[in-house]
């Protein structure tokens, strides 16, 4: 499962339903393709929690291979064993990217449109900005 989650991540063959990727240059190091993805978690109530940890460490552990990786090929070394500013150029080629949401089981409750006379244009946003 790991191998299947670490190529979706990387997208090696650049496939256009995976993760695009974006340039990123490292001083001293040159420039990098790091995955624009995000690993989406979602859960319900009726998951066991132990799933869900399953689910967190599994994916925790495949940004780690893919950073030990990296690691081995610029340094020569594991990633735990570099110093600050290494593990800061290896982060910022892999950034760990996985976002929690809350599965809402059932279809969710939609309101009724609003009425013909009112349209997208002519509601006023607030900003704070």
């Amino acid at each position: 499962m790991k191998e299947k989650i670490k190529y979706s991540i990387l997208n090696p063959e650049d496939l256009p339903d995976l993760p695009d990727k974006e340039i990123v240059t490292i001083e001293n190091l040159g420039d990098f393709e790091v995955s624009r993805g995000v690993i989406d978690i979602f859960t319900d109530k009726e998951l066991k929690k132990e799933l869900y940890s399953e689910a967190i460490e599994l994916m925790k552990e495949s940004f780690m291979e893919i950073r030990n990786d990296i690691s081995m090929k610029l340094y020569g070394k594991d990633f735990k064993k570099l110093n600050q500013k290494q593990k800061e150029n290896i982060e910022t080629i892999m950034p760990i990217k996985i976002r929690f949401e809350r599965y809402i089981a059932g279809p969710p409750e939609v309101p009724p449109p609003p009425p013909d006379s009112l349209l997208i244009d002519d509601i006023e946003m607030e900003s704070d900005i």
